[in-house]
């Protein structure tokens, strides 16, 4: 979410107003508009996908159990 700014920097701070103005903007407003797969691709441009959690996912566990 290139568009909220550097949001660890601010979690660590404790601020969560641009994560939320973001979610208000992007996500919540639209309500039942859009169904979730609709709402995905309308914000990101590309389909819901597992590859982003897995590949998240993968780099958790090499890290932790150094595979």
């Amino acid at each position: 979410m290139k568009d909220c700014g550097d949001l660890p920097a601010e979690f660590s701070k404790g601020n969560f107003t641009p994560l939320l103005t973001w979610l208000r903007e992007k996500i919540h407003r639209h309500g039942k508009t859009y169904s979730a797969s609709e709402l995905v691709k309308r914000i990101t441009g590309s389909s819901l996908s597992p590859e982003p959690l897995l590949k998240h996912l993968r780099a958790k566990a090499a890290e932790v159990y150094e595979v």
